[in-house]
């Protein structure tokens, strides 16, 4: 069994130097997702193409069916948009658009997307994911928002 009569003191002295490092600015989930991604960073396309095509897995072997197609279109742009959030913080604001539809020889579905107010932090990404029944597209793009507390550009 651990001794457990230095953790108060232990939780104490990592109390203080935490108040030390920033004694008027307590540290929140916020601040720490806007640290690992900087304000300043374009959001690497890669990494939202990765997330998008992680969520989109899930239909790799599941058949198409007409009264599911709904609730997968939401379920899958609420992921996607909740994990994107969460790796980013408030820097950046998504939307996504979800097209799932029937596999069928004789239509095709082609789309492309380019939504850039800032094209050097904005960033726009198209994936499908396709099985023997069904398509689906899922087009995310991210803006970059800076924080209330920057100064603006001149």
């Amino acid at each position: 069994m651990a001794d457990t009569s230095s953790w108060p003191a232990l939780e104490a002295m990592a109390a203080a130097l935490q108040r030390q490092a920033a004694p008027d600015d307590p540290p929140t989930p916020q601040r720490s997702a806007e640290a690992a991604q900087p304000r300043d960073a374009k959001l690497d396309r890669r990494l939202v193409r990765a997330v998008v095509e992680q969520v989109l897995e899930r239909l790799r072997h599941r058949p198409y069916i007409p009264e599911m197609v709904k609730q997968d279109a939401q379920d899958i742009s609420k992921d996607v948009r909740c994990r994107l959030q969460r790796l980013c913080g408030e820097t950046y604001k998504f939307t996504v658009d979800v097209l799932v539809q029937q596999k069928h020889p004789l239509l095709s579905c082609g789309t492309t997307s380019r939504t850039y107010a800032d094209a050097q932090r904005d960033v726009a990404v198209v994936a499908h994911i396709q099985n023997e029944t069904l398509h689906c597209t899922c087009t995310v793009a991210g803006l970059h928002f800076p924080s209330a507390l920057e100064s603006p550009r001149r």
